[in-house]
């Protein structure tokens, strides 16, 4: 069984992502990125809107699934993380293709539709 694992993220719309801290009444709307793996070589890009109800009114849903929505009271990027490992590790399966496949369900992946060539 493989299990994925988050090794990165990032955020272009944050740059210091893991401790910024929103404003008081500020709408909780970003994009990150996670890099993940399976403990061999190399990891692949997943990406995800993390966003508060109040931000998601405001700016629309996401046009994709890949939307998880946060309390902005009490906001934290522990909490965040938390439950991005848990959401990956549930992704566990017997390939990296099958992983990535069931990742793919709650995070856009770099090569979602991709045709690999032999």
């Amino acid at each position: 069984m493989i299990t994925p694992t988050i090794y990165d993220f990032h955020s272009s719309d944050l740059p210091e992502v893991a401790t910024w801290q929103p404003a008081a009444n500020e709408p909780i709307d970003y994009w990150l990125t996670l890099d993940i793996g399976s403990g061999g070589e190399g990891t692949d890009e997943f990406q995800v809107r993390i966003a508060s109800p109040d931000a998601l009114i405001a700016n629309g849903p996401s046009p994709c699934r890949a939307t998880i929505a946060i309390s902005r009271n009490g906001y934290s990027f522990a909490a965040v993380q938390l439950v991005l490992e848990q959401t990956v590790a549930s992704c566990a399966r017997e390939s990296w293709e099958d992983c990535a496949l069931a990742l793919s369900r709650y995070f856009l992946w770099e090569y979602e539709d991709h045709q690999f060539v032999d």
